[in-house]
């Protein structure tokens, strides 16, 4: 972890690593008939990714969990969530041979999707206390690794 701040410290502004000539303005627009090599692809997915990593290093553990509100959920779920949402959607019917990362993440980290199955009440995701932040840390690592692998994957191309 960084240096420790005082309580109620300012965090300065976080310019996401990596991302030469980024703006809030940069769009990827993919539609029917454009194409976007897949590790050019990769390398923008994982881009973002870290930078909103980076968004997170001023962060202490404490703060991944508070909800503030019902309707705003906590940074670790949205840490999750968005892992979540590429495991389910991109890798799991995609990938061959793909195994889901934990089964216990489909509903704990299922937003809105009604049709994936049940999922975890928005008001009540500041209670969960599991997985931790280190695990959830993980499960992004290990699921950016395999979104990384399979947008790099020459079969992809044909």
């Amino acid at each position: 972890m960084g240096a420790r701040r005082p309580f109620g410290a300012t965090v300065p502004a976080v310019s996401p690593a990596g991302m030469a000539g980024w703006s809030s303005r940069c769009v990827v627009r993919i539609s029917r008939g454009v194409s976007v090599p897949g590790a050019e692809l990769a390398d923008r997915l994982l881009a973002v990714r870290r930078a909103t990593e980076a968004l997170c290093a001023p962060l202490e553990l404490e703060d991944y969990v508070v909800q503030s509100m019902p309707d705003a959920s906590p940074a670790k779920w949205h840490l999750a969530h968005t892992t979540w949402f590429f495991e389910t959607f991109l890798l799991e019917p995609h990938r061959p041979g793909f195994r889901p990362y934990h089964p216990a993440f489909k509903v704990l980290f299922n937003s809105y999707y009604v049709a994936v199955g049940p999922r975890a009440a928005r008001p009540e995701r500041g209670l969960v206390t599991r997985p931790t932040v280190a695990e959830v840390r993980a499960y992004r690592a290990a699921i950016d690794e395999a979104l990384d692998a399979f947008l790099r994957d020459p079969a992809l191309a044909t």
